[in-house]
């Protein structure tokens, strides 16, 4: 029998094979697999035909038997690769290579699928072809979480499920957990993790800002407003409030905590006295104080260890075409060891900052401790005025303060002894709530958190995580997602079909024809 022949028999044979492959694997290449097949038959047919009197005398030859053998491994060789595949396809580890991680969940949502304690499903309704991006995004949810599910369903052709959960228009999620529901319309991971925490994180009391004397207010969309700041702790589940504390006789006993944001005008001492007792009974509380302004908190701050400087941070900054110039809006990038800041490595910004100073011999109970200072070329310049009015600074060693400065002061009281921690835990147990300690965070700047700087570097996440520390749930200190624009292909069902035959059978044909030709011509007489 003749090379060509045999090549005719054995090609026929892998064709007839891979069509079959394709036919069960790949269904929706079935115009391919039925070429294969029928081209497999074809040549079958005409080898059968053509040899018919050599076939059986060919068997007892070395030729045949090599030929045999050839066709054997090709087929090992055709099982192992499919076999690989196949469980490639079910157990699939995909490594992120874009360089902003836009294909990886961000350090929050990890975190909150990790702390899951019940079930959790996301509901989403759209329209078959409409999901494209989303389901993707939902199975990274789902691999990072045994406790995370999600279904895609067609309000026209599930009209039941619509109306169960009250949905009324395409385009909409419904995060579930147990009897509690969120209906939202993002469908990036800002939007779905938002929701999972609103389901989640059950709300504990209110976090109140205080008004009536110049702070940022946290209904207003100006540059100096705090509605971002506001729609962010919401986002997490917080209940936030306004508290004007000329009207009050004590601060609420809902108070998760209390946050003065930037007063412009002093406290009357009523009011200091308020916040004091607050923080006497356990209270957390953030104060930011910009410089250049007596807000009559400075005595409270320096009584919990926490010198507040008169004196604005003159930092040295670098400019595209300008190199090293000095500006007064620090950009942190040095963080203490603290749970507030723990892991926490990302740039934020201060705009006129004023420096702060820890005083531990205030209080040997109270853990004083450094979250956040600036560079070392930094310095704090004591000559307002100068600065004001003539726009010049100047380091004069002898009257500024050299860098690095602290901008931001975490306070706690220190963890007990085991003795006394037991006795606590005895008196605890003996009431219905346990007491709860002070915390106090006081910050040289509040503009960072503005509308106006919010969004700048991490400014949001570093708000946000003192908040999650001072009322003690460090557990949702994190970095939260950040909107990006990847860049991706959008491919149809027939396009990825058509990759997916292409790499798992056509190719791997190609080469299994191509290796028997050769070997056959190497091996011909």
């Amino acid at each position: 029998m003749k090379v060509w022949q045999k090549v005719v028999g054995i090609e026929g044979f892998v064709l007839l094979v891979f069509g079959l492959l394709s036919y069960l694997f790949a269904p929706e290449a079935k115009i391919f697999a039925t070429i294969f097949l029928a081209l497999g038959l074809v040549l079958l047919a005409a080898f059968l035909i053509m040899g018919a009197p050599q076939i059986a005398a060919a068997f007892s030859k070395r030729t045949m038997r090599v030929g045999t053998m050839v066709a054997t491994y090709s087929l090992i060789a055709l099982l192992i690769v499919v076999a690989i595949n196949f469980i490639a396809a079910r157990h699939s580890k995909s490594i992120d290579l874009t360089s902003a991680k836009v294909n990886t969940l961000s350090d929050q949502s990890q975190k909150v699928l990790a702390q899951l304690k019940e079930p959790v499903e996301i509901v989403a309704f759209f329209k078959k072809v409409d999901v494209r991006g989303l389901k993707d995004l939902l199975k990274l949810y789902e691999q990072s979480s045994d406790k995370f599910s999600f279904r895609i369903v067609d309000p026209d052709v599930e009209p039941q499920e619509a109306k169960r959960y009250g949905v009324s228009q395409y385009g909409t999620l419904v995060a579930v957990c147990g009897e509690r529901k969120h209906l939202f319309n993002g469908t990036d991971e800002e939007s779905i993790t938002n929701a999972i925490i609103k389901v989640t994180r059950l709300q504990k009391g209110v976090i109140y800002f205080v008004d009536g004397h110049g702070e940022h207010d946290i209904d207003s969309n100006e540059e100096s407003g705090y509605a971002f700041i506001k729609k962010g702790l919401e986002n997490e589940n917080f209940k936030i409030k306004k508290l004007i504390l000329a009207q009050v006789e004590k601060i609420p006993d809902d108070a998760q905590a209390l946050v003065i944001a930037g007063p412009k005008k002093p406290y009357i001492p009523q009011e200091v006295e308020l916040i004091e007792k607050y923080m006497e009974s356990g209270g957390r509380v953030l104060i930011m104080l910009d410089p250049a302004t007596e807000s009559g908190l400075e005595e409270l701050c320096d009584s919990y260890g926490v010198a507040v400087q008169n004196t604005i941070i003159v930092d040295q900054q670098i400019k595209l075409f300008e190199g090293p110039t000095l500006g007064v809006a620090p950009i942190v990038t040095e963080y203490g060891y603290h749970p507030a800041v723990k892991d926490f490595k990302e740039a934020t910004i201060f705009p006129l900052c004023r420096s702060l100073k820890p005083i531990p011999a205030r209080n040997p109970d109270l853990d004083i401790a450094v979250i956040a200072k600036t560079s070392a070329a930094s310095w704090g310049e004591t000559d307002l005025d100068r600065l004001w009015n003539k726009g010049e600074v100047e380091l004069n060693e002898n009257e500024d303060f050299s860098g690095p400065l602290p901008v931001a002061i975490a306070v706690s009281w220190k963890p007990q002894d085991q003795e006394q921690e037991t006795e606590g835990e005895q008196k605890a147990d003996a009431e219905t709530e346990p007491k709860r300690k002070m915390r106090l965070v006081v910050v040289g700047d509040s503009d960072f958190a503005s509308n106006q700087y919010v969004t700048y570097y991490y400014n949001g996440d570093f708000f946000l995580n003192l908040i999650n520390w001072i009322i003690g749930e460090e557990t949702y200190i994190s970095i939260r997602p950040h909107k990006y624009a990847p860049s991706f292909i959008q491919l149809t069902t027939n396009q990825k079909a058509l990759i997916f035959f292409l790499s798992v059978f056509l190719i791997p044909q190609i080469i299994v024809m191509v290796g028997i030709v050769v070997i056959l011509w190497r091996n011909r007489k």
